[in-house]
């Protein structure tokens, strides 16, 4: 359950700068354990003691921001490494998640009291970029709705993305970056869409819900092609309950569900795929995450939890949380082969491996898979063997001063079908305890 980006690392050494109250530059300069570290099963401090565990990568966050506020309206600019989220979520934003590494990302906000509107230009890595349009808009004091448009393109720097308002799905990119000879068709682009909404029905009462899709055939598309296409989509919904209870305190009870379908996340090719992978310079690992939910595409999760909390002084949690997660994940993309030239129809180079996970792309290098790769793109329902992932955890959190604060977790996790495998069964129990002092 560490989570290697928002825990705090073994020494943090903050620099925050700032100029009157428009301007704030801020960077998390830290020593502490990398991913590799410390997600290994003899884990049991953050400090990291062998030469392969300190992280590389530091400061892991670091901004700078500008923002101004006038008569009846605003406007921000952020220029941040990573950490944008999209939605206020219990287990992660499955539409784009805080967990999502990049190199580097800006945003440009203008906002009223009923609108805003949001500019997302994402450099995943030096081979890709994102470009997110975000449309929010209060009707009435009690509901917030929001649209989200993006693109997100294997190559250079495109300003046509850029452009406020422009349906980006009406350029048609994918006619400008596709290889006629390619078994791919699309490989080196990702269309995104989705919608949130937070809607506060009565006082201290909270339903949110998040839809996400990066593919999704309509009826006239569905030919004998069009229905290899897997529909690419993800909902999430929860409601959160905030009872007041005596001076300063108040009781917490939450409940939320996810759904990703199989093919969430993917597109014809690793590179246009909603992912980001990087070499970890001290253990040459590999770290993959995905764009949302860090449960990845193929799952259907549910959490439930309850708690107390006197402001400023205590508090205490007690979560369940049921992970359902099918067999689709970063191992789909090691998925390659090479045209079959004994069956007729079959397209690309017969000495080239292309990456075969897709439905469609399988198709088009051996025609003979009809049938099998229809069904694996009609499946909506987790795939392969499923792993039951089931997760109770206690927290609390005491705060002596305003300088020193001591926090405890006990999580206890029972998996059935563990790595997928039939009636493998695996427990585990994880205690924590971190005691955090401010220096200034």
């Amino acid at each position: 359950t560490f989570n290697y980006n928002y825990k705090d690392n073994f020494l943090t050494l903050p620099l925050i700068v700032g100029f009157s109250d428009s301007i704030m530059m801020e960077s998390d300069i830290f020593f502490g354990k990398s991913h590799i570290g410390a997600i290994q099963n003899n884990n049991y401090f953050n400090i990291p003691f062998r030469e392969d565990e300190p992280e590389f990568m530091f400061p892991r966050h670091t901004y700078g921001a500008f923002a101004k506020v006038f008569d009846g309206w605003g406007l921000s600019f952020v220029m941040a490494k990573e950490g944008l989220s999209i939605g206020n979520t219990k287990t992660g934003s499955i539409f784009y998640n805080n967990t999502f590494e990049t190199d580097a990302y800006m945003q440009m906000n203008l906002f009223a009291e009923s609108f805003k509107y949001s500019l997302d230009i994402v450099q995943v890595d030096y081979s890709k970029n994102l470009y997110l349009h975000q449309v929010e808009a209060r009707p009435w004091k009690q509901f917030k709705i929001g649209f989200m448009e993006g693109t997100q393109i294997v190559g250079p720097f495109e300003l046509r993305f850029i452009n406020p308002f422009m349906v980006q799905h009406s350029l048609s990119a994918w006619n400008d970056l596709n290889q006629d000879d390619s078994p791919y068709g699309e490989e080196s682009i990702c269309a995104y869409f989705g919608f949130n909404f937070d809607w506060t029905p009565v006082k201290n009462v909270r339903i949110y819900g998040i839809y996400a899709q990066n593919e999704i055939q309509a009826p006239n598309e569905r030919d004998r092609v069009g229905v290899l296409y897997p529909n690419s989509l993800g909902f999430q919904l929860g409601t959160d309950v905030t009872i007041p209870s005596g001076k300063d305190g108040f009781w917490n009870v939450s409940l939320e569900g996810i759904y990703t379908s199989p093919y969430l996340y993917y597109k014809h090719t690793a590179e246009a795929s909603l992912y980001r992978e990087r070499e970890d310079n001290m253990s040459s690992d590999m770290i993959k995450t995905w764009i949302g939910t860090p449960l990845g595409p193929d799952c259907l999760a549910f959490e439930t939890g309850f708690g107390y909390e006197k402001l400023s002084k205590w508090k205490w949690n007690v979560s369940y949380m049921l992970t359902m997660k099918g067999e689709n994940d970063f191992s789909l993309f090691d998925e390659k082969s090479k045209p079959n030239t004994n069956v007729e129809g079959n397209r690309g180079d017969q000495n080239t491996e292309y990456y075969s996970y897709y439905p469609v792309v399988a198709f088009r290098l051996d025609p003979s898979k009809y049938d099998e790769c229809k069904e694996d793109a009609q499946d909506m329902w987790l795939h392969g063997i499923i792993q039951y992932t089931n997760q109770i955890s206690a927290e609390a959190e005491y705060s002596f001063n305003e300088m020193l604060t001591a926090s405890g977790r006990c999580t206890y996790t029972w998996i059935f079908n563990n790595n997928h495998i039939t009636d493998v069964f695996e427990k585990g129990l994880e205690l924590t305890f971190a005691i955090k002092y401010n220096v200034f």
